[in-house]
């Protein structure tokens, strides 16, 4: 992560966490770290008072909670300005505001790494794309602001660390398409072993395994999942999983799915068609047909229903 010259750092992918220009800003008070842990999740957002105080107290704050939460927000101030942080909760209606921003807080980092990282696969950089998604990872330390004592600071941990899974499919799927299915397989069965519900590790495991040689093995993955989900959720796979068994059936399991697609070939060449052509037209049955025809290019919305047995 990178830091400015003073070594301030403001940390939540972990424990929490202040460095000033001074070594690092000391916050016992619980309800300090409760309402510093607010402010931090959202970097240059306001976050009202009665959110402040939901966090504090959950569901039953005392009729002094407001008057509170101002002492609070003072003492942190002092915390930090001795810290050598001054200015760094700015008052604004209806709240109170954490001024941080990509240099200093491993959030807002985290945050800036992923957009960047997103543009570049996008821009079928994939290369660019991993290292981005990298260098947003390494700035996870631990489980985000374990020992924060609130029930809306978990519920908001919870969620980062959802954010964070999602980043690590991605990531896995950029380093697909750069060929390190072999080193990613074994990585990703684990992953597949503390998540067994979760379809896109699953079907980045099983594109990794094909692409290692191990197509029997990718299928038997799909045949596990279809198993789990139908005793245990009564339902079928999703479309995600799905396609990876496709694609490791036909032999073609090159690209993760809910990848880009390819770049058109370059001069001129014609890329392969993969796609079932077209359907051919109706025949026989011209009357029907003229009249779907009229109502679908009349004036209007129109809705054609066509019922009846396949052929």
């Amino acid at each position: 992560m990178s830091t400015q010259a003073t070594g301030t750092r403001f940390g939540v992918l972990g424990t929490l966490e202040v460095h000033g220009p001074a070594g690092p800003v000391a916050v016992p008070a619980p309800r300090q770290q409760v309402v510093l842990a607010m402010l931090l999740l959202e970097p240059g957002q306001v976050v009202p008072v009665d959110r402040l105080i939901d966090a504090v107290w959950d569901d039953s704050p005392p009729a002094t909670a407001r008057a509170q939460v101002q002492i609070c927000v003072s003492a942190l101030r002092r915390r930090l300005a001795d810290g050598g942080l001054p200015g760094t909760i700015v008052t604004r209606a209806p709240g109170y505001f954490a001024q941080v921003g990509a240099a200093t807080h491993d959030l807002a980092a985290f945050d800036d790494a992923v957009r960047r990282a997103r543009f570049a696969a996008t821009q079928r950089r994939p290369s660019e794309a991993a290292g981005l998604y990298g260098t947003a990872l390494a700035l996870w330390r631990d489980e985000p602001l374990l020992g924060v004592p609130s029930r809306l600071v978990r519920s908001a941990a919870e969620r980062l660390a959802e954010r964070r899974f999602a980043v690590v499919e991605e990531h896995v799927a950029v380093l697909l398409e750069l060929g390190q299915a072999a080193r990613l397989a074994g990585e990703l069965g684990e992953l597949v072993e503390a998540h067994p519900f979760r379809e896109r590790v699953r079907a980045l495991h099983m594109l990794a395994l094909a692409q290692s040689g191990r197509r029997a093995e990718a299928l038997a993955s799909y045949q596990r999942a279809r198993q789990l989900f139908v005793e245990q959720l009564g339902l079928e796979p999703g479309e995600e999983l799905r396609r990876a068994e496709r694609a490791v059936l036909a032999a073609t399991p090159s690209r993760p799915a809910e990848s880009t697609p390819p770049p058109a070939p370059p001069d001129g060449g014609r890329a392969a068609r993969l796609l079932p052509l077209a359907a051919a037209d109706f025949a026989g049955r011209e009357g029907l047909a003229a009249r779907a025809e009229r109502l679908l290019t009349g004036p209007g919305m129109p809705i054609v229903a066509l019922t009846g047995i396949a052929g």
